[in-house]
Formats: C-alpha cells, structure tokens, sequence
C-alpha cells in the first residue's frame, strides 16, 4: 500500500474516532493526530477530502458538530498553508449545515458555522496572521510605521474579537450543557489570547512611535474594553472543570497595561548614548531565522558597549558613510521615531542592536524565501488540481463515447425496424389498391359476362350456331385472363401477409424479451429484499407440518415419532413449542432486518444499502438460513428412531446458530429498540428450551436400563472392547463439536467484529 494511502486511511479512522455521535469531549489525541498528519504531509488535501466524505455520511448533528471542532483546531494548530487552504472550502463549511435535522444541535452547528465562515473571512482579508493569530514582532513594527494602516488594523481586531464573543456568549446561553458542546472553548482560549497579546504590543509600538500619543487614546480605551471582556471570558472558562482539566488558562494580569508609562520607560532608556536606531524592518514570517539572530546577539552582546563607542567615534570623525545606517521603510511616508526591535514574543526585554547591514540583507533574504515556498506551496496544489481535473475529464469522455455508442446502437436498431414497418405496411396497401383494382375489373367481367350471356341467349334463339361458337370463344377467353389476374393477386397478397406476419413476429420477441428481462431483474430484487421473508415463511411450512403430524398422532391416524418421543411424555409437546418460538425469532429478525434497511445509516435506497453493506445482510441471512436447517434436521430427528446424542447435537447446534444470528444482527441494529429486545428476548427462550429439551433426553436415555441380558451373555474381552469403543466414539464427537464451536467464533470475529469497527 502507498504511503499517502496508508496516511489517508489513518486520517479517516482517527476522524471518526474524534467525532464519534455522543455526547463527550472529542479525544484530543485523535485531533493532534490529524494535525500532525497535515505537518507530515506538507498539505491539507487528504484532510478535507475525508472531511467531505465524512460529511457525505454524516447525518448525526453531534458528530457534524464534532466535525466542525476538528475543523477549528486544524485551522488553528495546524500549519500555516492551512488557513488559505481552507479559505477554499469556506463554501464546503457553509453547506454542511443545511438539511440538518431538527435537535438540541442544530442551533449550535449553525452558530459554529457562521463562526467558521467570519474567521475565515477575516484571514483571507488579513493574510499575515496565523490561525492562532501568532505573530512576529515586524508586524506590529511595520504597522506602527504607517499609523493609518496601523489604526485600522487594531479597528479590525477589536471588531473580530466581539464575533468570538458572541460565538462563546451562545455556547454558555444554552440550557443543557454538555462536554461536547464546550470544545469549541479549547481554541476561543488561544485565539482570544493571541489576538490580545497582539494587539497589545502593536499599541506598544505605536505609542513610542509617534510624536502625540493622545490621538491614539480611542484606541487605548478600545484595548481597556477588550482586556474587560477577555477577563471576563477566562473567568467563566476557569469555573469549568473540563475546561481546567485540558487547558492552563493564560495569566494577563488584573488591570490593563499603561501605554504611556511604558514610552516614559523606553524614552528613559532612549538617553544614553548607543547606535543610531533603524527605521522599521519588513515583514519576516520565519522563526527559525529569528531565533538564530537571537542566539548571534546573545554572542555579541559583550561586545555591545564597545561597538557603540566605536561606531560613535567613527561617525563624528567621518569615517562611516551615514546612509549605511539607513533601513528602507515599507511604506513612502515621512521618517518617524522608529521602536526598537523585541527579541521574542513572551517578553518585554528590547532587542540590542547588531550590524544593520546583516540584518537587513537577512531579513530580506529570509522574506524572499517565504514568499517562494507560497509560490511553490500554490503552484503544487494547481498541478494536482489540473491533473484532477484532466482525470475527469478523461472519465467524462469515456461515459459520453460509451453513451454515444450505445444511443447509435438503439437508434440503428429503431431505424431498421421502422424501415421494415413501413415496408410491411406499403405492400399492404398496395396489396389493398390492387384488391380494390381487381374488384372494379370483376365488376367489368360480370358486366361484360352479363351482356355477352344474353346475346348468347338471343344468337341461340335465332339459332344463329356460328355466332354462339364465337360468343363462347370470347367468354372462354375472358374467364381464362380473369383466373389469372386473380392468381397474380392472390400471390402478391400472400406475400405481403407474410412480411406483416414476419415483422409481427419480430416486434413479439422482441416485447417477450423485454418482459422476461423486466421478470428477471424483479426476481433478482424480490430474492435481494425478501431473502428473510422467503425463510421465514419455510420456517412456518416446518411449523405446520410438526403440528399435522402431532394431531395424527394424537388421533391414532399415523405413528409420526420416534420410540423416544412416543415413550417420554411432554418431549412432543416441547418440541412444539421450540419450533412455535422459532417462527416467531425469524419473523422478529426479518422486521429488525427491515428497520436496519429503513434506517440507511448513510445510504439513500435499500439497493445502496445492500450494496455496501453486502457482508453484513449475507452473514444476517446465513445465519437465517442456519437456524431453519437446524429446525429443519431437529423435527425430523423426532420422528425417526434415531440416537438420542443426535438429538442432544441438535439441540446444541440450534443454539449456536441462534448465537450467530444474534451477532449479526447487533452489527447494525439499534440494541436498545423495541424489535432487538424482542428478539433477544425470543432467542433465550428457545436457548433455554432446547436446553432443557437436551437434559429431558439425556436424563431419559441415563434412566433407561441397560440390556442387562446382552451385556451378561458378553464375554469379558468383548464388553471390554465395546466399552473401550463406546469411550472412543464419545471423545471422537466430543472433539468435533469443539472445532466446529472454534470455527464458529472465529467466523464472527472475522466477519462482524471487523467490519463494527470499520463503520
């Protein structure tokens, strides 16, 4: 197997695992798997490709909302080609909460996708911010560069923190709270604290930056509103249990930051003498580099003091050219007091400076390589959807040639068989003109016969013997041209009667054809879908038969048992009753059987369902199957004078069988329904039945003596090798009933247990 296949399958099992259909907290194991799987392959593809065909089965809302919470975290934790890869699918998310079913969560799926969809919104808008909105401190510092830019930025923020607001104020609005309804706070915690932290320190720069920082005073109050509302939020996450188990809730302080005793500090700190400050950097997105700045300036930072005094000196004496000292801005608006650059995100130390001529190229250098692994990133995902869409295309045109053959196929034959009906029915009409033509001229004929006759008549009056002869020449030579003007249209009517009976002919097979093919498919379905029924209703023949010969054999009619049946009172009666339940256990297997198919679990029709679940109705309807022959083999051992161990063997493989049916029918059904209660309540009654059913023969066959005359006429040599015979064959059937027990559970596990987990 492929290795992208194997991770696909693994994604597709964890998945499930996460968004299972109850009510708890979704195991975060599952999803750092899924994360880390995305970090592996170097892309989400695989990712929402089972999250769609997740959907497509999907129709439980807590396993959608489930779903959705997988969904958030990979956008959140997951690397950063995911946020603009999921800004594709931001239609998918939309669509999934459509034609959801009414429940307690419906409400919630469509709050989280309305969330999903104004946080994405928001991403595609800003693409500099991770999904958890980390940063880098060139961000804040490239906004405090341009304060318009900057002023708007922090706007923004402020604005898509009161939609995490209202997304968690819904979540703790709702009555009936459970776990699975409080994941989503997992990820608010970190996006809440990241967009905090952020705009906290983009206000920082911004404060030293500029020359009044009264006009950034809405901005300050904004920060003091947002550090209220966060406060506020942590304070209700911290009073839940499940959220303290799996989350260390960030520590922001009781009271929000003093901007301006913050630029009181760095403007202290800004009085003693050191390297002229560069203008603001650009945008790296890169930690790695950042951290091996870090480790270089930590080398350097003895050497610090004395390469400021070295560079002041160099500068008043004229040694170093000024514009070295130079960064170019992002932006042309007029210089301003630049920020010092910070050395991480988790303190408020400033960076030292080092040689601004390294740390731009750098810096560049680093921004060039990340803008190239975008491009690469894009360019990636556009082959593999070109070479998507070339497959379906060639799929598309393999169906239209297919199609196209068989629409030239039927037409042909359509063609034919209309030229050859219009044929047929040309030859009958002018087989008709020719009836009609022939008519006229008998008419003539008649006519002409009639006149020629009673000048005959006349002729022969007067006598007139040579005028008759001719007169009965001409009649003779008319009859004779009329026999065979009608012979000629006698054969070509019989022609065309035979072409319209041959074309008749072909249309009947033809329709015989079709109505064998259409009875065919409709016994094909019949056995598909009534393949229970069908033995249920042998089931019932096996019932009425017992019961015909019980009532003979009460009636003196006929001797229908064998010898132990007729001498053991209550084993008929017994048997009865086994086969009475019987009936009724696969009559109650053949609802259950219906329900499970009405129930679809993610298929449309029961063809559907069949098809995809064909190992589970097979081992349903063999274990059917089983059941009836045992029944079957286990009436007719009551009325032969058989062993009685093979009727104790009977009794015990009508139990197994009973057992097997049981497994399979929990793979699919609802073990809590009315109907599978039903039935397992009707398989202990018999199990129970025949078991008593075997003790009543073993215990009748232990209490009838022994020929004591035949074993006292036995030798000793001889009742030795009976014994000794009698042992072996015991231990023989002993054996087999265990291996076949063994193949039987091994048969289940394989079988049902597998594919219960599959699903």
């Amino acid at each position: 197997m492929e290795p992208g296949k194997e991770k696909y399958d693994e994604i597709e099992k964890r998945l499930k695992k996460a968004a299972t259909p109850d009510e708890r907290m979704p195991k975060q194991k599952h999803v750092r798997w899924c994360i880390l799987s995305v970090y592996d392959l170097g892309t989400s593809e695989p990712f929402w490709s089972v999250i769609k065909a997740f959907r497509g089965d999907t129709v439980h809302p807590v396993a959608l909302y489930k779903m959705l919470f997988v969904v958030h975290k990979m956008v959140v934790d997951g690397p950063a080609p995911i946020v603009q890869e999921a800004i594709f699918e931001r239609g998918f998310i939309a669509d999934t909460a459509k034609n959801l079913p009414w429940s307690d969560y419906t409400g919630p799926v469509d709050n989280y996708v309305v969330y999903l969809g104004e946080k994405l919104a928001f991403h595609k808008q800003h693409t500099a911010f991770a999904g958890n909105f980390d940063y880098e401190d060139y961000v804040s510092l490239r906004g405090a560069s341009n304060l318009a830019a900057g002023f708007v930025l922090v706007e923004d923020l402020v604005g898509y923190y009161s939609v995490i607001e209202e997304f968690y104020q819904n979540l703790f609005a709702i009555e009936r709270m459970t776990e699975a309804l409080l994941a989503p706070l997992l990820p608010l915690v970190e996006e809440a604290f990241g967009l905090y932290t952020f705009v906290k320190s983009m206000l920082t720069a911004m404060f030293v930056s500029i020359e009044d920082p009264s006009s950034l005073d809405p901005l300050e109050k904004k920060f003091c509103s947002l550090f209220g509302k966060l406060k506020a939020f942590y304070r209700s996450c911290d009073s839940l249990q499940v959220i303290r188990h799996l989350l260390t809730l960030p520590e922001i302080g009781e009271k929000p930051v003093s901007f301006l005793e913050i630029r009181e500090d760095f403007f202290k700190v800004e009085e003693a003498p050191q390297v002229q400050p560069t203008q603001a950097l650009p945008y790296v997105g890169e930690n790695r580099l950042e951290r091996d700045l870090d480790e270089a300036e930590n080398k350097t930072a003895e050497r610090t003091m004395k390469l400021q005094g070295d560079v002041g000196e160099s500068r008043l004496s004229g040694d170093i050219d000024p514009d070295l000292f130079k960064m170019p801005s992002l932006d042309d608006s007029p210089p301003r007091r630049p920020a010092p650059i910070r050395t991480s995100t988790k303190n408020d130390q400033w960076m030292p400076r080092a040689a601004p001529e390294c740390r731009e190229h750098v810096q560049r250098i680093s921004f060039l390589e990340s803008e190239l692994e975008k491009e690469t990133s894009v360019r990636k995902r556009l082959v593999v959807l070109c070479m998507e869409q070339k497959d379906r295309l060639e799929k598309f045109a393999q169906r239209i040639g297919k199609l196209k053959k068989e629409h030239g196929d039927s037409a042909m034959f359509e063609k034919k068989t209309y030229q050859k009906l219009e044929g047929a029915l040309k030859r009958v009409e002018e087989a008709r003109e020719a009836e009609r033509t022939e008519k006229r001229r008998n008419e003539k004929l008649a006519r002409a016969y009639r006149e020629l006759r009673a000048e005959y008549v006349e002729c022969a009056g007067s006598k007139n013997e040579k005028e008759v002869e001719e007169l009965e020449e001409r009649l003779e030579l008319e009859k004779t041209r009329r026999q065979r003007q009608q012979e000629k249209f006698l054969d070509e009517k019989e022609l065309a009667e035979n072409a319209l009976h041959s074309l008749q002919k072909d249309l009947a097979e033809k329709d015989t054809r079709i109505e064998e093919l259409e009875k065919q498919a409709s016994t094909e379905k019949f056995r598909e879908d009534n393949k229970m029924e069908v033995l249920a209703d042998e089931m019932k023949d096996l019932l009425v038969d017992f019961d015909d010969r019980k009532r003979k054999y009460y009636e003196g009619l006929e001797d229908a048992f064998g010898e132990l049946f007729r001498t053991t009172p209550g084993l008929i009666d017994r048997m009865g009753g086994i086969a009475s339940l019987l009936v009724q256990l696969v009559q109650t297997a053949v609802e259950e059987q219906r329900e499970i198919v009405q129930a679809g679990h993610g298929t449309g029709d029961p063809s559907q369902f069949y098809k995809k679940y064909h190992r589970w109705k097979e081992g349903l309807v063999s274990a059917a199957k089983q059941i009836v022959q045992d029944s079957s083999r286990l009436l007719g051992l009551a009325g032969r004078d058989e062993a009685p161990e093979k009727t104790i063997v009977g009794c015990t493989r009508l139990t197994a069988s009973i057992s097997q049916l049981l497994t399979a029918a929990r793979v699919k059904a609802d073990t809590s329904g009315k109907t599978h209660l039903r039935l397992e309540e009707l398989a202990a009654r018999v199990q129970t039945m025949a078991s008593e059913l075997s003790g009543n023969v073993r215990q009748q066959t232990t209490a009838v003596p022994a020929d004591l005359d035949a074993f006292e006429k036995m030798t000793e040599t001889e009742f030795t090798r009976r014994l000794y015979e009698l042992k072996e064959e015991t231990e023989q059937l002993d054996s087999e009933l265990v291996r076949k027990r063994e193949e039987i559970s091994r048969m289940n596990r394989y079988g049902y247990h597998q594919e219960e987990d599959a699903v």
